[in-house]
């Protein structure tokens, strides 16, 4: 077992190496990936995250009905899929729920520097800071 151990730790550290080093090669930003990295984060967490962001910004805009049929059936999104303007503690209570204990305003500015999500994630922030 500690052989396994040993091996994920070292193939853990040979991913920070190449997300680090194609990050710099290409200029391109990698901060979420490395979010989830550190923060354990499960591809299933990472496919909440990012339906969470988009029915936010679905109600940003007033479009929630007309987008958001395909999460009608996913209990753990039930919560935000409400006809009112999102706000950061929204965001943060719904990472809570869903089991996640993670910085909400460093992951929304991980997204925000790989331009993931970017108008949703500053006006969550700006919300965050506002409120």
């Amino acid at each position: 077992m500690k052989l396994g151990m040993d091996v994920l730790e070292n193939k853990l550290d040979f991913l920070y190496i190449l997300v680090e080093g194609i990050s710099k090669h290409i200029n391109i930003n990698f901060d979420f990936f490395m979010f989830v990295i550190n923060n354990n984060l499960t591809c299933t967490d990472v496919v909440l995250i990012t339906k969470a962001l988009t029915i936010m910004n679905y109600r940003r805009f007033g479009v929630l009905d007309d987008n958001t049929i395909e999460f009608n059936d996913d209990g753990r999104l039930k919560g935000i899929l409400v006809d009112k303007t999102p706000n950061f503690k929204e965001f943060k209570d719904f990472l809570l729920s869903i089991n996640l204990n993670i910085n909400a305003e460093e992951l929304l500015n991980s997204l925000i520097n790989q331009k993931i999500g970017i108008n949703i994630c500053k006006f969550l922030l700006e919300d965050g800071v506002n409120n």
